[in-house]
């Protein structure tokens, strides 16, 4: 006969698989990377989530890096990483503070070289200074709250997103018959569909509205739960010092007192050519074709 368990036995509490997996899910939110979504190869469905009364900004400088779908904008330079096989973002200064940047002064030096280079007729140098300057020059990202249709149980995931998506989303908004407002969280908004083909230089993304007009979720709690726990996207757009800057640069940490958000780090098999640069971010941040666009 079993053993009987003594009644005096403390009682405790059982570590169950479901106990396991919630403990993943936590785990993968804590880490650096883990609340922003990913666009893997493939169709990926999102659903945007709108902004909230009173989040919307009446000043300039909310208009000026915002859209007006609530989309946080911002330009970021990606840069090499000594003795590692990955680049750094580092937030431009000169787009958020209006100061200066000391990559964006790097990128105009090496132009500078290059046409020296193309005017002693060295045409191989100049074009390779030339790429290596554009590989440095800040691109244009911005950041959303969204639902991953694939993994609703994550809640709202951070993406991030290039140009070419920004502008198929633009678009979406302005078609009345096929597109409309893709942030509606009511029976007449829609998912955004995002799909994926090819890697590092042949990739491509089509955005495109889904077909069925469906509401966020049945679930009116679950809803109101989902828009309340919307990301910071402040913290999408850390924006560091000279000095630090320069650490990053040479690979160097930054102070371990420092609590906020670590730069974002890509892998280092960037196009860097002038015609087509693909940001393929392997941390959960996909991008589409990122384009170089100056900053006033």
């Amino acid at each position: 006969m079993p053993k009987q368990e003594s009644s005096s036995l403390v009682k405790f509490e059982r570590y169950r698989p479901e106990d396991a997996e919630a403990d993943k899910q936590a785990a993968a939110e804590d880490r650096p990377g883990g609340k922003y979504a990913e666009i893997i190869e493939g169709k990926n469905k999102f659903r945007f989530l709108p902004l909230l009364k009173g989040e919307r900004g009446t000043d300039p400088e909310w208009e000026r890096k915002h859209t007006r779908w609530g989309g946080r904008k911002t330009y970021i330079h990606y840069v090499d990483v000594p003795g590692e096989n990955e680049r750094v973002g580092i937030v431009c200064p000169k787009y958020e503070e209006e100061r200066k940047c000391i990559l964006c002064d790097e990128e105009l030096r090496i132009k500078a070289n290059a046409e020296k280079l193309r005017k002693a007729g060295k045409s191989g140098a100049a074009r390779q200074e030339k790429d290596r300057a554009y590989g440095l020059s800040a691109k244009r990202r911005v950041y959303a709250n969204v639902i991953d249709r694939s993994k609703p149980q994550s809640g709202p995931l951070v993406l991030g997103i290039g140009v070419k998506i920004e502008d198929r989303l633009v678009a979406i908004g302005q078609d009345p018959e096929d597109g409309g407002d893709f942030t509606d969280p009511g029976p007449e908004g829609f998912d955004v569909v995002i799909e994926r083909t090819g890697k590092k230089r042949d990739t491509k993304y089509e955005t495109s509205a889904a077909r069925n007009r469906t509401p966020l979720t049945d679930d009116v709690k679950l809803r109101d739960e989902w828009l309340r726990s919307k990301h910071d996207l402040e913290d999408c757009v850390r924006v560091y010092t000279d000095e630090e800057m320069e650490k990053l640069i040479a690979g160097e940490k930054l102070d371990d007192g420092d609590d906020r958000p670590p730069p974002r780090k890509v892998k280092s098999t960037v196009s860097r050519t002038i015609e087509d640069d693909v940001v393929d971010d392997d941390d959960a941040q996909s991008s589409d074709d990122v384009e170089d666009i100056a900053i006033e």
